[in-house]
């Protein structure tokens, strides 16, 4: 939530007060316009420069807040658990961008603006104070979230599982608001100082883009989000219930099968018996061996066969010896 309220507050800024011509869009459109529009000072509009400066830096700084906390949570790092708590994470979010935003304030005030902006000024030494410490969160940041995304990290005992799932769906979404926001921040920063219309555009688009991805990514990222978003529209998970199904419905038809080779001597429930009653009845070994060799050739059952050694007589077979040399074969 940091990163995206920072975020919106820096745009409505920009989009009121990127210039010192306050609503400028609305200032010239057309005869009807006042001519007179209401202008920023000198010292208003370098303020409006470092509250900007402030904000980006914010929403940089959460970024890599979030980066670090896949990081812990999705690998072997403090106990599966975030490196720091709630109260914590705030106020290095908010706290840290205020050292290297009081430092290019103090040292290089009058020229943190020009005289077509209220942004930074890009031909200044401002300029290096607001893309380094960027850079500095940014990098680290894209690295976290690409080691957390491996999933080949030994699971913690005390980890929970729906925080890692969450931590490494948000590090591969973070892969791409990373970059997505430095670029369009840089962009934005070159348009409005060289007041250039291609650059206008290509911000505007990559602002889209970075939206709908936070959107996606923020929402999708959180395990609970996601079972939430499958339930209700069921758009992930429906082939694999299916699957599950088709599954338990083959196991349910094989099940059958499978109790006639019951060991000898083993004790098994019947069809519709309640199985926590503990009511089980012992297989009769006679029947069930009879059973077995009930689909063999009536000839081999006979209780008399033929010898062919040499003679006609005839010799009675041990019924018993027979069975047993049937069981053997089967």
């Amino acid at each position: 939530m940091g990163e995206e309220i920072s975020l919106l507050l820096a745009h409505l800024i920009i989009l009121f007060a990127r210039t010192p011509t306050i609503v400028d869009a609305a200032a010239f459109c057309d005869e009807k316009a006042s001519g007179n529009p209401l202008k920023l000072g000198e010292d208003q509009c370098r303020f409006v420069a470092i509250i900007l400066h402030y904000l980006f830096l914010v929403h940089f700084g959460f970024l890599f807040l979030e980066a670090l906390n896949n990081y812990c949570v999705n690998t072997y790092v403090a106990n599966g658990a975030p490196l720091y708590g709630r109260a914590k994470s705030i106020l290095f979010g908010l706290g840290f961008p205020m050292i290297p935003v009081a430092m290019t304030a103090i040292t290089h005030f009058n020229t943190y603006t020009s005289d077509h902006t209220c942004w930074c000024n890009m031909d200044q030494v401002n300029f290096i104070g607001e893309i380094v410490p960027a850079a500095m969160l940014c990098v680290p940041a894209l690295v976290m979230n690409e080691a957390a995304g491996m999933g080949l990290f030994p699971v913690h005992p005390d980890s929970i599982k729906e925080k890692r799932s969450s931590a490494y769906g948000c590090s591969r979404g973070a892969m791409f608001v990373i970059p997505l926001s430095f670029i369009a921040w840089i962009v934005g920063m070159a348009a409005v100082h060289n007041t250039n219309l291609s650059l206008y555009s290509l911000c505007s688009t990559l602002n889209l883009i970075l939206g709908i991805i936070i959107i996606i990514a923020h929402t999708l990222g959180n395990d609970r989000a996601r079972h939430l978003l499958t339930k209700l529209f069921c758009c992930c998970n429906c082939k694999k219930t299916k699957e599950k199904k088709e599954k338990q419905e083959k196991k349910k038809q094989i099940l059958p099968s499978k109790s006639n080779s019951v060991a000898p001597n083993e004790k098994v429930s019947q069809p519709g018996e309640n199985c926590e009653s503990g009511q089980v009845d012992e297989i009769d070994l006679d029947k069930m061996i009879r059973s077995s060799i009930a689909p063999l050739d009536a000839k081999k059952v006979d209780n008399v066969a033929k010898r062919s050694d040499g003679g006609n007589r005839e010799e009675e077979i041990d019924i018993d010896t027979l069975i047993r040399d049937s069981i053997s074969r089967i």
